[in-house]
């Protein structure tokens, strides 16, 4: 508050409030950032009551752990950081039915159609080419799943153990030449080992120079 001193109308000292102004980064705003995230992940997830229940009562992150609000899930988590990841690896594209989970929407929907499609079945049944190449952006569609096996050997250098249709934690492949399957950034590189975490996440270590 400021002191405006005696005004000349009123006859009397007044006072005036001062606004208090506070950078974004501020940590005066942290529990609204922290409650507007939340809120825009409930909209996106389009959660059910009970979801919308748990996000409602979960609290700033340095009073309390935070919750995973996924109806089943129950996870724990120390920060928004680690709820980010969680969230990013568990339920960002994970199959509906069987609850596997995939590290893009593109494999997921490939998983989706082969797994959980009569339609599909149906079309291949009929000799229609429909498996689709895993890596994003080649286009191939072949019509059965060793033909496409073969052909993400022989054009993506895929190992010959690489099995999509297996559960893929804890697999562990090694890859040279082949393109990224999730974008254009290099999610499988040339020389690299990747390793399929539990996580769900693909990994790069140890990359080498191109031979």
């Amino acid at each position: 508050m400021e002191s405006c001193g005696e005004d000349s109308k009123l006859g009397f000292p007044f006072w005036v409030a001062v606004r208090r102004r506070f950078e974004p980064s501020s940590p005066f705003f942290e529990a609204g950032n922290f409650e507007r995230e939340l809120i825009a992940k409930q909209v996106a997830l389009d959660l059910t009551e009970d979801e919308r229940f748990q996000l409602q009562n979960m609290e700033g992150m340095e009073s309390r752990s935070v919750f995973c609000p996924i109806v089943g899930c129950g996870a724990q988590l120390n920060s928004l950081e680690e709820f980010e990841d969680h969230y990013n690896s568990r339920h960002t594209a994970s199959c509906s039915v069987c609850a596997r989970v995939y590290p893009t929407s593109h494999l997921l929907s490939i998983h989706i159609s082969e797994v959980h499609d009569s339609f599909f079945k149906a079309k291949v049944a009929r000799g229609f080419p429909m498996y689709e190449c895993l890596v994003e952006g080649c286009g191939m569609k072949l019509k059965s799943y060793k033909s496409r096996q073969q052909h993400l050997i022989d054009k993506h250098k895929f190992p010959a153990s690489f099995d999509f249709s297996r559960r893929l934690t804890h697999l562990s492949i090694s890859a040279r030449g082949c393109r990224s399957i999730s974008t254009g950034e290099s999610a499988i590189t040339r020389g690299g080992r990747m390793r399929w975490k539990s996580s769900t996440r693909w990994m790069n270590s140890s990359p080498r120079s191109p031979n």
